[in-house]
């Protein structure tokens, strides 16, 4: 009797510690680890933009922000695209022919693939068919550097007011802009500063291109 008795004290005592385990591991509030933040492409490339400080006399800063996947095509995005930044000026507001706009654009691409990259760019920039391209000389920034200019074969461009094909005879008139164009790259940064307007020139553009290199890490 006094075995069974101190049998059943034992599994009495054992039952309260495990209950009482139970009921400590229940309360005890979770450990809830923090999310790590998600950086924001292009974020850190504010930090290589251009100013309005550095922006020429009568140009004023009219955009400054981070891109987003969104509005870079699926090609960009193929190629590396993480991050991008854009920047615009506005100048000569008074102009016959409109204000002169400037714009510069840092994006981050695997430096592996930038030759290419670069490449491909200006192919592309270069392609309109509603400009006379002309090649100018490399502006000496970064690992391959160029430029050209596009001058407008005719100020006014006719185009259909819709985009349906099945819609003809019925026109509508845009202004076509002379451009100026650099594009430079270091490491995994690229740029490309584009001028257009009636006042875009090789010179002011360059200058711009060389304070915007010497932002860059």
């Amino acid at each position: 009797m006094k075995r069974i008795s101190v049998l059943l004290l034992c599994i009495l005592m054992a039952a309260m510690i495990f209950g009482a385990g139970c009921t400590k591991t229940a309360d005890s509030p979770a450990v809830v680890l923090p999310t790590p933040a998600q950086p924001v492409p292009g974020s850190s490339l504010s930090s290589y933009a251009l100013t309005a400080v550095d922006a020429p006399v009568n140009y004023t800063l009219t955009e400054s922000r981070a891109k987003s996947p969104d509005e870079v095509s699926s090609l960009a995005r193929n190629l590396g695209w993480s991050g991008g930044y854009v920047g615009k000026y506005s100048g000569m507001p008074d102009d016959a022919m409109g204000a002169t706009e400037i714009t510069q654009s840092i994006t981050t691409y695997p430096a592996a693939n930038m030759q290419d990259i670069l490449a491909l760019i200006e192919a592309n920039d270069r392609s309109d068919k509603e400009l006379t391209i002309t090649a100018l000389p490399s502006p000496g920034l970064g690992q391959d550097s160029r430029a050209f200019s596009g001058k407008a074969i005719s100020q006014i461009v006719m185009r259909e007011k819709t985009d349906n094909p099945l819609d003809s005879g019925s026109l509508k008139g845009s202004l076509k802009q002379d451009v100026v164009e650099i594009i430079f790259a270091k490491d995994s940064t690229l740029e490309v500063l584009r001028m257009t307007g009636s006042h875009a020139d090789y010179a002011t553009l360059k200058g711009l291109a060389t304070k915007a290199f010497a932002k860059m890490p």
